[in-house]
């Protein structure tokens, strides 16, 4: 692989792993909101805002900080509503096909990625313009894809069942950790990474 090849890759991993981290802890305190005030909306604010905002910090891109808490604080919740929404209307519109799917996984990863095609469309559109918007979509759609998957598998508690349990068992009375809001939050925060490091790499090349 070319050096050159080699630094692409490398910046689009760091980026991925910048965006990550941001709404890992914006995730955080989110669960946290949601589990002494059961307040999903006002988490989903926080969380896109909060997570918006550190990747800014991260990525260092102070004049782009403003924009990315905004369209965060606008892309999380309206790309909740609207996921689950569009699971809802399908339900309601095909329930027989709704019914056969339920313990396939298909139906959260559809909405997940639903999810992340609105933020990151969001996103891509307030940080660059809506020339970003054929890169954000995409990337933010697909990153989200196996978190999805994921979220499923949680569900069916094949994965972190003990955990949650005994998270759960500790805070008895408190309420309940949502394990996939978190999930949900870090696979937007890996998109928009993902989708900043690629939008940078293409406009490089273009003015270079």
């Amino acid at each position: 692989m070319p050096e050159n090849s080699k630094l692409k890759t490398i910046k689009v991993f760091k980026y991925g792993l910048y965006g990550m981290s941001a709404f890992f802890l914006s995730g955080l305190i989110a669960v946290i909101i949601i589990l002494f005030f059961d307040e999903y909306i006002v988490s989903a604010l926080v969380a896109g805002w909060l997570g918006g905002f550190l990747t800014g910090t991260f990525l260092r891109m102070k004049d782009k900080r403003a924009k990315m808490a905004a369209s965060g604080a606008i892309g999380m919740p309206l790309g909740l509503f609207l996921s689950f929404g569009a699971a809802g209307l399908f339900e309601l519109m095909f329930p027989f096909a709704s019914a056969s799917l339920a313990y396939t996984g298909i139906p959260d990863a559809i909405g997940i990625s639903i999810m992340g095609l609105i933020f990151g469309s969001i996103m891509g559109i307030f940080i660059f313009g809506s020339s970003a918007l054929k890169i954000f979509a995409p990337v933010c759609t697909l990153a989200s894809m196996p978190f999805g998957i994921l979220v499923s598998a949680m569900n069916e508690g094949y994965v972190l069942r003990d955990f949650n349990l005994m998270m759960n068992s500790i805070i008895k009375g408190k309420g309940i950790i949502d394990l996939n809001f978190l999930v949900i939050t870090v696979s937007l925060g890996i998109g928009t990474g993902l989708s900043i490091a690629i939008h940078d790499i293409i406009s490089r090349k273009k003015h270079s």
